[in-house]
């Protein structure tokens, strides 16, 4: 199954009254609009729409709205985000406390024209928000100027956070064995569920979807192994996942990959190197929707090795980095004496390896 380029975003809103369709239909880089209802926005109340689609040259980007409840969360997660990164604007923090609400736009197309018009199209956004987008690289006000370097060569591993059983400036628990299993099984779980959505509906597929269903909602039992995102693509019907989410899903198996490793149950993947989707389901016995428990002895690799790890694909991501600045559409990386890989695929490798080795080191779920 052919895998998109990744390109996504958060935009936080700090205006006061609501967006507009006047608003939205001016926004640079948006030639039209294509919406739920044929197209005409001019009726759309974007104050209470939680998601839109807004159709580009050769593709889509959607829109959607974070629920209220997580916005606490994400702003937890900027805060640890602006401790750990180079602060470009000093007066940043202090605008946290007045953001209204979240909404992530993710673009699905591979046309090149497209990535140029995504980013016009979020700096736009933004700028009508009063308010700034979050990308891998940083954060950006409605003018493009950078608030926030998040490409800093060796950024600090840990944020020191307080908590009633944390003292200050100590690193974050490692999860416990048993709790990493569990989030390998709910994403390897998920990770099969963008296959079937893939796939043609049949009687065994929605068995096996609601079979699936169960194996999550088992992980749920452990605090901190599945977030409140993915247990809610659980409940959805067969048939009901979008596009971008049962591409988006696939990817989790790079996820489940590195958590396998990270319990030293398998060696680490090459960088370039795809991982088998149908190996981590037997891997993680999918086929038993009871949870597994961790065998006797298991132990999580030591945090040195994990942060070694970390340390290193932060490097790797610095690099792709570098590389899509200087070309919006770069050709084939190469990373050692192998052949030159797709670019976006290495990219998309990275990028769910070091969300895995994030949360394996305490970080909590973020873009989950």
């Amino acid at each position: 199954m052919p895998r998109s380029r990744r390109l996504r975003t958060l935009i936080f809103s700090l205006r006061e009254t609501p967006l507009t369709s006047a608003d939205l239909l001016t926004l640079p880089g948006l030639p039209k609009v294509a919406s739920a209802v044929a197209g005409d926005t001019s009726g759309l109340d974007l104050d209470i729409l939680d998601e839109l689609e807004l159709g580009l040259e050769g593709g889509r980007a959607v829109w959607h709205r974070i629920a209220s409840e997580q916005l606490p969360a994400e702003l937890d997660t900027l805060r640890g985000l602006i401790a750990r990164h180079s602060l470009l604007e000093p007066a940043f923090p202090e605008t946290l406390g007045r953001v209204r609400e979240v909404m992530e736009v993710s673009l699905e197309s591979e046309s090149d024209v497209d990535v140029d018009n995504f980013e016009e199209l979020v700096v736009g956004l933004s700028e009508r928000l009063d308010g700034f987008s979050l990308w891998p690289h940083g954060v950006f006000d409605g003018l493009g100027r950078a608030l926030l370097d998040m490409r800093d060569a060796e950024p600090p591993l840990h944020v020191p956070v307080t908590t009633a059983t944390t003292a200050p400036n100590s690193p974050r628990l490692l999860p416990t064995p048993d709790v990493v299993i569990a989030r390998a099984r709910a994403l390897a779980a998920l990770a099969r569920r963008g296959v079937l959505e893939a796939g043609v509906r049949s009687a065994e597929t929605e068995a096996e979807v609601e079979h699936l269903r169960r194996v999550v909602e088992t992980s749920m039992l452990l605090p901190g192994a599945v977030s409140p995102g993915e247990q809610a693509l659980v409940t959805l019907g067969f048939g009901t996942w979008s596009q971008r989410t049962l591409v988006d899903a696939t990817w989790l198996t790079e996820n489940v990959a590195l958590l396998a490793w990270g319990l030293d149950w398998g060696p680490l993947p090459a960088d370039t190197e795809m991982v088998e989707s149908e190996f981590q389901v037997a891997r993680f016995a999918l086929v038993d929707a009871t949870p597994l428990p961790a065998p006797a002895g298991t132990r999580l690799r030591r945090r040195s090795e994990l942060e070694a790890e970390l340390k290193r694909q932060t490097s790797l991501r610095t690099r792709l980095l570098e590389v899509l600045a200087l070309d919006a559409t770069p050709a084939p990386i190469s990373l050692g004496d192998g052949p030159p890989e797709r670019f976006d695929t290495v990219a998309g490798l990275n990028t769910e390896r070091v969300r895995a080795l994030e949360w394996l080191l305490g970080e909590p779920l973020y873009f989950a």
